[in-house]
C-alpha cells in the first residue's frame, strides 16, 4: 500500500484521495488524509 500513497502524495490538488484495498476494511484516514476503504465499503 506504500506504493499507492507515494503517487496520491505527488498529486498538488485539493481533491479527495481514496485507496480501494481487496477486504472489507472500514472506512479511516491516515495522516496525510487518504481515506483508506475496503472493496465492499466502496
Amino acid at each position: 500500500m506504500q506504493l499507492e500513497r507515494y503517487s496520491l502524495r505527488a498529486i498538488p490538488d485539493s481533491f479527495r484521495k481514496s485507496v480501494i484495498v481487496n477486504g472489507t476494511k472500514k472506512l479511516w484516514r491516515n495522516d496525510e488524509g487518504f481515506a483508506i476503504m475496503g472493496m465492499s465499503s466502496f
